[in-house]
């Protein structure tokens, strides 16, 4: 079963290798962000807050797939996009992904907008949202998007998922 989940997830070319954990804390990717040689704008700046930083370096494969990739069609729900994918092998990205991301992504088309999938964290009203990193007028934005269950997506929506290593 293991073998053949992987079969499925290395149908999915890895669009970057990143390493987490080389930020310990949220103030720090706070501190990395106002650093960066780029610009990048953390819309949503009180629900870093929530993301649990690896206290240890560790590299994961990422891979970007569509609902439409994943075999779904007419909006999908959030939570039957996450199922998807893992039944197809892909993990959801820890939190942490959404702050590592822009960092390192340094080639991020203008207009494309990447949805990171992982478990939803709750903003400050109580909704359930997860990170999303947009390239618009030469500026990054890290933002929050609604992650609630029955959230419905665009097909063509550019998810953001882990590729388990063999």
């Amino acid at each position: 079963m293991q073998a053949a989940l992987a079969s499925k997830a290395s149908a999915f070319p890895i669009f970057k290798t990143i390493t987490l954990g080389k930020y310990k804390t949220p103030d720090v990717y706070r501190k990395a962000f106002t650093m960066a040689r780029r610009h990048v704008k953390l819309v949503h700046a009180d629900i870093l807050g929530s993301v649990t930083c690896s206290q240890h370096e560790i590299e994961i494969d990422l891979v970007v797939a569509s609902a439409g990739d994943l075999g779904l069609k007419h909006n999908p729900a959030y939570n039957d996009i996450c199922t998807r994918a893992v039944e197809m092998g892909l993990q959801l990205c820890p939190a942490e992904v959404g702050a590592a991301l822009p960092l390192v992504y340094y080639d991020q088309p203008g207009g494309e907008t990447l949805y990171i999938a992982m478990e939803a964290v709750t903003d400050r009203f109580g909704g359930r949202v997860i990170f999303a990193i947009a390239c618009k007028n030469y500026w990054v934005w890290l933002r929050c998007m609604g992650g609630e269950p029955n959230d419905r997506w665009p097909a063509h929506c550019s998810f953001v998922f882990v590729r388990p290593r063999a």
